[in-house]
């Protein structure tokens, strides 16, 4: 079934927004850390996301992750996967993982 390029075009410019949002946000938030060195990256990749992060930690040479839990129960996490689990076990770097 084919995806109607206009609405696909509209999903795009959603997510496109969405992105500017969050770049800002967190841009505003880090901007009191003057002594702190970061770098916010918004990217589609063609992997999971746990797999996505983890190689682009490789690739910018970062020193460590952080990563957030949404908290979801034990059955839920073995059906579905957890990205701060596979990041956990993946990583060759330090990983924080901040509980909801």
């Amino acid at each position: 079934m084919a995806y109607p390029a206009e609405e696909m075009k509209a999903e795009i410019e959603k997510l496109k927004k969405k992105r500017n949002a969050l770049n800002h946000k967190y841009k505003t938030k880090m901007e009191k850390y003057t002594d702190t060195q970061y770098k916010l990256v918004f990217e589609v990749r063609d992997h999971s996301a746990g797999e996505s992060i983890v190689k682009m930690a490789e690739e910018e040479n970062c020193d460590v992750i952080i990563t957030g839990s949404r908290g979801l129960g034990a059955v839920r996490r073995t059906i579905l996967g957890s990205v701060s689990d596979y990041v956990l076990h993946h990583a060759k770097i330090p990983v924080l993982v901040c509980h909801k």
